[in-house]
């Protein structure tokens, strides 16, 4: 009883003092009830006991055992390894469960992903270096999947032995590298590049702009085109049906190589069409006899000009087809850039003497007046190929492209360069 107060009620326990009744070992509190303050400076609990998690310098600590009927306390050792061990307990996080926890590590991948096989979880961990993994398979899937070019040279393909470390899924065949290029890289400038400060406020627009341009396309329809590499018959109409005519294609389109022309060349449109860029082009086809398709018009009404041309057959007027474009491009808005994209089959016969001199002559000229030209091969050759060689000396930078998806991509780069500010041909 407490003197001077109420009695008790009978048969019921007294309230035990604050703070007298430790949590259970290693349960955590209830979500939303605070703890319970430790009162005094000596931070004990109304019964004079250090509160558990507060124990004092020693071997052990002590934890009141007090009942409620009670305000005495008993007090039991504890051994600091058992609070520490209770404290674990609460900080432990969850992990994999008990059916997987000591098993190996290839067994538990294969239990909780797709791959089924030791073979293929080796090609995921290689010896725990899953980044060389990813560099090769990238490269095999950009290479073989997407066909563009590799990610990686052919020296990093060797030291990462790339044919063997990428994904066990993709075969060992058709795996290629970034071979170096064949002319030696621009030599640096004699002067450090003045840096551009960086403005503090990022500006709402890019302050590389992109230049207007205008773009005549000169597109091959003479005989090399669809007679597959003979020099019997100029395709004339797309005859002889026998040797010209393939692919299932009509007598508009006479082969698959044409219509793959095409095909790029609308391509090509649609994507520079894209850019925030005033833009003209126009279109002149060419073989024994040279015309103007197209003068210069948007991009999606020279996607129609090209999609309505019908092969012809004949011989290959390059200088007539280079010196039509040129006036053309003359005849577009000034001020701009001007490109000239030729898709051909490789050396020219028009005029019967001296057509591949007067191909050349007519680029010089057109170079002369600022004029870009990029030659695109309608067939994949050897680099080694006269034709090849022959492009490469009328094209602005030494570079022909091919008309196939990779090389196509890679013409579109070519471009997109071109007509920003990173791109520069004086």
């Amino acid at each position: 009883a407490i003197p001077g107060g109420r009695p008790p009620t009978a048969g019921r326990p007294e309230r035990p003092p604050a703070g007298g009744r430790p949590p259970r070992p290693g349960r955590p509190p209830r979500p939303g009830r605070p703890p319970r303050k430790l009162e005094g400076p000596d931070r004990t609990n109304g019964a004079g006991t250090l509160a558990r998690g507060h124990e004092e310098d020693g071997a052990t600590a002590t934890r009141s055992m007090a009942p409620k009927s009670s305000q005495s306390s008993s007090l039991i050792s504890i051994p600091r390894e058992e609070i520490e061990h209770d404290r674990q307990l609460q900080r432990k996080q969850k992990t994999c469960a008990a059916p997987l926890a000591k098993a190996p590590f290839n067994t538990a991948i294969r239990q909780l992903t797709s791959l089924k096989s030791s073979e293929l979880t080796r090609s995921l961990l290689n010896d725990t270096d899953t980044s060389q993994v990813a560099r090769c398979s990238t490269n095999w899937y950009v290479v073989n999947e997407l066909d563009w070019i590799p990610t990686v040279t052919c020296d990093e393909f060797a030291e990462e032995d790339c044919e063997n470390n990428q994904d066990l899924d993709f075969p060992k065949e058709g795996v290629e590298c970034l071979k170096p290029s064949m002319m030696p890289s621009v030599a640096a400038s004699d002067f450090p590049t003045t840096e551009v400060p960086t403005t503090e406020v990022p500006t709402t627009e890019p302050t590389c702009a992109i230049d207007n341009f205008n773009l005549c396309l000169a597109i091959d329809m003479s005989g090399s085109v669809c007679n597959g590499g003979s020099s019997s018959s100029p395709c004339l109409g797309c005859q002889p049906d026998s040797l010209c005519n393939s692919g299932g294609e009509g007598l508009d389109t006479c082969c698959p190589n044409f219509s793959n022309v095409l095909e790029s060349a609308t391509d090509l449109l649609a994507t520079l069409g894209d850019l925030p860029a005033e833009q003209d082009y126009s279109v002149v086809r060419f073989a024994t006899d040279v015309s103007v398709a197209s003068m210069p018009e948007s991009p999606m009404l020279a996607i129609e000009t090209v999609n309505g041309l019908s092969y012809s057959g004949g011989k290959t007027n390059l200088a007539g087809a280079i010196s039509s474009c040129q006036s053309m491009l003359d005849q577009s808005p000034s001020g701009r850039r001007n490109f000239m994209v030729i898709f051909a089959t490789g050396e020219p016969n028009v005029p019967e003497d001296g057509a591949m001199d007067a191909a050349m002559n007519a680029a010089l000229k057109a170079v002369d007046q600022g004029t870009v030209i990029i030659p695109v091969l309608v067939d994949e050759l050897d680099e080694n190929d006269p034709a090849v060689t022959y492009l490469e000396d009328i094209s602005t930078d030494s570079n022909v492209f091919v008309s196939n998806i990779r090389g196509l991509n890679k013409l579109k780069g070519s471009l997109i360069d071109h007509v920003t500010c990173t791109g520069d041909f004086d």
